[in-house]
Order: C-alpha cells, then structure tokens, then sequence
C-alpha cells in the first residue's frame, strides 16, 4: 500500500516526486498508517495516527488514510468503507467519529481472519476534515474521477458507536427494493431497519446514477449526549455495542460483494 515513509498521503500535494503513482498506495503511508493499524489489530491500547510529512497544520489539501484488500473477480470495482479523523474540537471524538474509524478497520480484519476473497476491491477510508470543510470526502471524490474509477458500494459509520439498529441508503427506488432481499438476515439481530435516506457526509461527493450509498443507523437515544460535546470521551464507548456495530458492516459489505451484481 504505501511508499516513501515521509510522503504522508497521495493527495496531499500534487508536486511530491511519487503523486503520479497510480496504486494503492496514493490512499496511505508506509509506516504511519501501517503501523498504526497493525498495532490497533493486535490489541494495543494507545495509539496515534499523526500527519506528518512536513505539511504542518492549517488549510492542506489532505484526502486522509486508507487500507484496502485487493479484489479478483471484479478488482476494478470499489467497495468503500470509512469514516472520518477529524472530531469537533470540546471532546476527544470517541463516538464522532472514532467509533467509525474502528469499526470501518475492523470490516477489514473480520474479512481477513476468515479468510474471505472478495470478488470487488475493499478500501477502507479514514476521512480528513470532515467537521469544517470536508475537503477529505471532496479530494477523494475528485481523485476517484480523475483516475476513473468505478465505485459500486460505499458505507459509512458516523453517527455513534451504539447498538446497530439498520442502515440508510442512498439509492434509487429500484435499487432500494433489490437491497431489502438482505433485510431478512439482519433480523435476528435487531439489525433490519433499512430505510431509504442519507448515507455519510464524506462518502456523499462520490454520489452519481450508479454508485449505492448506505449509512450505519446505530441506535439514536444516546447520541445527542456526546454529539460534539465535551463528554464525547473514549471511556463512553461500549466495546460490545461496537463490535455489534463493526460486524453488522462486515455482512453488509460481504454481501454485496458475493450476491450483488
């Protein structure tokens, strides 16, 4: 995925000696992403993703950070899952969005530890600015279409780390009708509230006649508690609530890659 350790990211300026490398790796960095999921994955308790590189603070072009699982069958066709970094400025940003961030990751392991192929390519997204300005959902966008390519599905998780109650997505009506046929197997979980609706700020630039846009709908009773305040702190976050939440993603995202066409 990555390159050079000191270019931070693909899309934060077009005048690095590696920004025409047309890869993976225009979506993350060497070490710093990397390491920062791999120490996630295995269980560290502490930390930190850091954007570096030399491009300090303020009004950068920045995209974000990404992970993805190459596809087979149909490798040219994305799957997007993500959420954003950035949270408001009163408290740390556990349910907004860190909670997203996780999870969206998470999609990532639980695929791998089954060993699962996907037949579509899985990117996994950690979006910048997306509080003030979006700019991280913008230049991914831009970049998508300059690079022509074609994104099939893209899910985000922002709104809370709570019990997942369905999803929202964006789509046509037609669209909508084919996607209530996996209704039936979140039902179990009290996971099967899929209605038509918005998706996710940062995934919504990428919206076209094609692409189906969902959104995760945890549970809402608790969310205007933390939402951009300064009791939104890690230690409100319920591991099993996020793990509910993570796993519901996965079997979204699985299927529409195996059943969808």
């Amino acid at each position: 995925l990555g390159r050079d350790h000191h270019d931070v990211s693909g899309t934060d300026s077009p005048y690095r000696e590696t920004s025409n490398i047309k890869d993976g790796s225009m979506f993350t960095a060497d070490m710093a992403v990397q390491n920062f999921a791999g120490d996630s994955f295995r269980g560290a308790t502490w930390v930190s993703l850091h954007n570096g590189g030399g491009v300090g603070w303020g009004e950068v072009i920045n995209g974000g950070f990404g992970l993805l699982i190459d596809g087979s069958e149909r490798s040219d066709e994305i799957i997007v899952v993500g959420g954003h970094l950035d949270s408001w400025d009163l408290g740390d940003g556990s349910h907004d969005d860190g909670a997203g961030i996780v999870q969206s990751m998470e999609v990532l392991r639980i695929l791998k530890s089954l060993n699962y192929k996907p037949k579509r390519t899985i990117r996994v997204v950690l979006f910048a600015n997306e509080e003030n300005g979006l700019r991280g959902g913008n230049k991914y966008a831009e970049l998508a279409k300059k690079n022509n390519e074609t994104h099939f599905f893209a899910l985000e998780s922002d709104a809370g780390g709570f019990t997942p109650r369905g999803f929202s997505f964006d789509t046509s009506e037609s669209e909508f009708n084919s996607l209530k046929e996996f209704k039936h197997l979140f039902e179990e979980y009290g996971a099967d509230d899929f209605i038509i609706g918005g998706s996710g700020a940062d995934i919504g630039p990428l919206k076209d006649n094609k692409i189906i846009l969902a959104g995760l709908r945890p549970d809402p009773q608790r969310y205007f508690d933390y939402h951009h305040a300064a009791s939104d702190t890690f230690d409100k976050i319920n591991k099993r609530e996020l793990e509910l939440g993570a796993a519901a993603m996965t079997a979204l995202v699985y299927l529409l890659d195996n059943y969808k066409l």
